[in-house]
């Protein structure tokens, strides 16, 4: 990752709390998304980490663009979902060495 990417507020907050990040309007955040994402019109996201020893080595992210989004228990089950399946894909490849 950029130095960049990896000083934005939602990387920071990605490897300190190791939670998925849900926001249902991101733009007047402290975890606002990058200024070019909101450029972009990306105004909900949903950012989970992906871990691998204790870091975080990838990012399943969501963005809505346009207007705020109330992400439902569905649209966060299939998020959790897309992270199992990528930390297992990975760990049975042996790809540990991503990070």
């Amino acid at each position: 990752m950029s130095e960049a990417a990896l000083a934005a507020p939602t990387f920071r907050y990605l490897e300190s709390t190791q939670t998925m990040l849900v926001q249902d309007d991101c733009t007047d955040s402290e975890t606002a998304p990058p200024p070019e994402l909101l450029a972009l019109g990306v105004r909900a996201q949903v950012l989970a980490p992906i871990l691998r020893g204790g870091h975080v080595y990838g990012i399943i992210a969501v963005h809505h663009n346009g207007s705020a989004r109330q992400w439902t228990t569905e649209d966060l089950d299939a998020i959790h979902q897309a992270v199992r399946r990528v930390d297992s894909i990975v760990g049975a490849t042996g790809a540990d060495g991503l990070y």
